[in-house]
C-alpha cells in the first residue's frame, strides 16, 4: 500500500512538472544531427575526402556558420566525418551507418531513418567532430542541454564516451560516459571552476545498466539560474531515471574553439570510443523543459527513480 501511494505520487509529480514546462516558451536549438547518412558537398574546406552529416537547422538562429561548408543554407552547421571510416575497403562507409534506428515509441514528435554504427568503425580510428574553430563557439557560461540516444552492440569494457566537448580550459569538458561507473554505468560530467562534478547511474539504479544492448535515450542539462545539473534516462523498455544536483560554483564549459566530438574522447590511451549506435544528437542552449526533449517517457507509464538532489562527486584538478 504505502509503494503503491509512493509511485502515485511520483506519477503526479512528474505529470505536474509535464503541464507547468508545457507553458514555458520554446528554447533556441543549436544543433540537431540526425546521424543520417552524409550528404555529398559537405566538405571541411572543399576537401572531398570528408564528409558531414547535415544539422537539420531549418531557419536562421539556430547556429552560425562561418567556415566553408559547401552548404547554401547558413542555418546548418554540419557534423564532420573524418579518417577511415570513410573508407569502405577498411569496413567504413556504407558500414558507418545502420537502418537500427532510436524507436518510434521513445521519440517525441520527430522520425529516425538511420544511425551512426561506431561499433564497425571503432578500430579503424576516424573521427565525428563539430567544428567550433570554424564555425564557432556555441556556447559560453550559461544554461544548456545536450540530448542523444544510444544503443550498445560491441565491447562493454573499458570506459566508452558518447558526447565530449572540450573548451579552452583543459579540465572544461562535458561528457556522457559509460565505463568508469563500473560495467553498464552512465556518467554526465563537468568543470565548475574548482573540480570535476558528475551525475553517475549505476547497476544500482538500473539493475541491468545502460550497457544492455537497448535503445536508452540520454538528457544532460545545467539551469545556470538555479546552478543545477540533471542527467535523465529513458530506456527502451519504458522504464525512466532521473538524479540531479544543485552545485556550489557555476559550471564552466567556454573559453575556446575546441570540437565537440561525438563517440570519441581525444587525448586517452586508449582512445575511449563508444562501442555502438548513437541516433539523434541534439544540443540547445537552455535547460529545455521536459515536453522539449525529443525524447520524453510517457507520464502514464514512467517511473522516475531518485527525484530531489542527490550526492554527487568531485574530483580536484591535478
Amino acid at each position: 500500500m504505502r509503494i503503491r501511494k509512493m509511485n502515485n505520487c511520483l506519477l503526479m509529480l512528474l505529470m505536474a512538472v509535464f503541464i507547468i514546462s508545457a507553458a514555458s516558451p520554446a528554447s533556441a536549438v543549436y544543433h540537431h544531427w540526425k546521424m543520417d547518412a552524409w550528404q555529398e558537398g559537405l566538405y571541411v574546406d572543399g576537401n572531398a575526402n570528408t564528409h558531414g552529416i547535415a544539422d537539420s537547422a531549418d531557419s536562421s538562429g539556430q547556429g552560425s556558420i562561418a567556415g566553408n561548408s559547401g552548404d547554401p543554407n547558413p542555418a546548418h552547421d554540419p557534423l564532420y566525418v573524418w579518417g577511415e571510416m570513410e573508407d569502405p575497403d577498411l569496413g567504413g562507409g556504407e558500414n558507418a551507418f545502420s537502418s537500427d534506428a532510436a524507436p518510434s515509441g521513445m521519440l517525441n514528435g520527430i522520425s529516425s531513418a538511420q544511425s551512426f554504427n561506431f561499433n564497425a568503425v571503432r578500430e579503424l580510428g576516424g573521427n565525428m567532430f563539430y567544428a567550433a574553430d570554424q564555425y564557432g563557439n556555441e556556447y559560453s557560461s550559461g544554461s544548456f542541454t545536450a540530448e542523444l540516444f544510444f544503443k550498445q552492440i560491441g565491447d562493454t569494457s573499458g570506459a566508452q564516451t558518447l558526447l565530449w566537448a572540450k573548451e579552452g580550459h583543459a579540465a572544461s569538458h562535458l561528457q556522457l560516459n559509460t565505463g568508469n561507473s563500473g560495467a553498464g554505468g552512465l556518467e554526465f560530467w563537468g568543470y565548475d571552476g574548482s573540480g570535476f562534478v558528475n551525475i553517475v547511474m549505476t547497476t544500482e539504479d538500473r539493475a541491468a545498466g545502460f550497457q544492455d544492448g537497448m535503445w536508452h535515450y540520454a538528457a544532460a542539462r545545467y539551469n545556470n539560474a538555479s546552478n543545477e545539473m540533471s542527467l535523465m534516462v529513458y530506456s527502451e523498455d519504458g522504464s525512466a531515471y532521473f538524479k540531479n544536483q544543485t552545485l556550489t560554483n557555476d559550471m564552466i564549459i567556454n573559453g575556446g574553439n575546441n570540437n565537440i566530438l561525438i563517440g570519441r574522447r581525444e587525448g586517452e590511451t586508449p582512445v575511449e570510443r563508444f562501442a555502438g549506435l548513437i541516433d539523434e544528437v541534439r544540443l540547445s542552449g537552455s535547460a529545455m523543459s521536459n515536453p522539449e526533449l525529443i525524447g520524453v517517457p510517457e507520464p502514464v507509464t514512467a517511473l522516475l527513480l531518485g527525484i530531489g538532489s542527490l550526492a554527487f562527486t568531485r574530483k580536484r584538478k591535478t
